[in-house]
């Protein structure tokens, strides 16, 4: 059981956690932080969804110009399309799919 425990230990750490903070473990207490920053951190984090705590941390790493391999990647291969349908093409494509907002009650029955 012990060997189950720590095989399991050393692939989280190693595997997971680990890498997202490119192997280091160390942690501080950030001091005297004003009601404003605090607000705005939480303001984006919140906006994006995430922690303080990751907010801050990726910060850090951006500003330090470190990367660590576990980033998502963003791709941009596809923002030329956003926004060019004209208000035809919008028309014609909900014309098209209206038949899907129609509820078959046979099978749903």
């Amino acid at each position: 059981m012990l060997t189950l425990i720590s095989m399991w230990y050393y692939n989280w750490y190693h595997g997971g956690i680990a890498r997202r903070y490119c192997m280091s473990m160390s942690n501080f207490n950030l001091r005297n932080v004003s009601p404003n920053v605090m607000s705005s951190l939480k303001k984006k984090a919140a906006k994006q969804k995430i922690s303080v705590n990751s907010l801050i941390l990726q910060i850090v790493e951006r500003d330090l110009g470190i990367v660590c391999q576990t980033r998502k990647n963003v791709f941009h291969d596809l923002d030329y399309l956003a926004g060019t349908w004209s208000d035809k093409d919008k028309k014609t494509f909900e014309q098209n799919i209206k038949s899907f907002e129609k509820v078959d009650k046979e099978l749903w029955s």
